[in-house]
């Protein structure tokens, strides 16, 4: 995301944002890689905007580091900064409300697909979340790898 981007810019229904499973899969050409691939395309023609947290990229390259060390993480690291994939920054306000949303509501842990912080940035925004996971929630549009 450029500097002068926040989230609240990104407008709802050509946003997409990956979660760390999302794009866990289009590394590994796993089952639903084409379905990443085709939004990646997407934006990188300027029809769609595709993003994923600072937090889940962190999960995925420590997922990826945990699979194939060191190596796999560079190779990792490498394709995706050539993707046309914004990351989105997570600091101290986003902490909080996530926080104050799990106390509020029961525990937003308790998602039914996807990240916490992915959910979190899709209900605040209108994005649709893509997501290796299962189910869906009300208010969140789930795109299912």
């Amino acid at each position: 995301m450029r500097p002068d981007e926040s989230p609240k810019d990104v407008p709802p229904g050509e946003a997409y944002l990956l979660d760390s499973g999302a794009l866990l899969a289009y590394l590994l050409d796993a089952p639903g890689a084409s379905k990443v691939e085709r939004l990646l395309r997407q934006s990188e023609q300027g029809q769609a905007r595709v993003m994923i947290s600072a937090v889940d990229l962190h999960e995925l390259y420590s997922r990826v580091t945990r699979l194939g060390g060191q190596e796999a993480f560079a190779e990792a690291s490498y394709v995706i900064r050539q993707l046309p994939l914004q990351v989105l920054p997570f600091g101290r306000d986003e902490v909080e409300e996530i926080g104050e949303l799990a106390y509020g509501c029961g525990g937003l842990d308790q998602k039914p697909c996807g990240s916490v912080v992915a959910h979190y940035y899709c209900r605040q925004h209108g994005w649709t979340l893509v997501t290796a996971g299962t189910g869906s929630e009300s208010g969140v549009l789930v795109v299912t790898l």
